[in-house]
């Protein structure tokens, strides 16, 4: 009895042995395992201006605000009393760099989301007065 235990294991042990030690991650690189596709958000900020007001659309009262890569940020512009929009920039938040900038009277704008934190600012000139006279 004690012989065939002692031939068991040293069977056991000559196995084992035979066994690469990165044999379980060989097998686990095999294995075909579901892989999920990493989102990242990026931040866009709107900057206070004077003489009107830069908002998200469809997020009224947010000042930032994340969005996916290629999502469409769309912006409104409200100029206040005796004001127009002047011009619209979108800025890279690291480096400052103009992304895209829109000299407009139109109160509406929208870009797709790069893959960057990005920056909005706007610029709001008084309107021109017209001045009627009777005579």
């Amino acid at each position: 009895m004690k012989r065939a235990l002692k031939r068991i294991i040293a069977v056991i042990m000559a196995v084992m042995m035979c066994i690469p030690s990165n044999a379980a991650t060989v097998l686990a690189a095999n294995v075909d395992t579901p892989t999920e596709e990493v989102v990242s958000n990026y931040i866009a900020t709107i900057n206070s201006v004077e003489h009107g007001v830069i908002k998200f659309t469809e997020y009224d009262g947010l000042e930032t605000r994340e969005f996916e890569k290629g999502e469409s940020v769309k912006i409104t512009l409200v100029p206040d009393e005796d004001y127009k929009v002047s011009q619209l920039k979108v800025t890279n938040t690291d480096t400052g760099k103009v992304l895209a900038q829109k000299d407009t009277s139109d109160n509406r704008f929208a870009f797709a989301m790069p893959a960057k934190n990005v920056t909005i600012t706007a610029s709001f000139a008084q309107k021109e007065k017209s001045i009627n006279l009777l005579i």
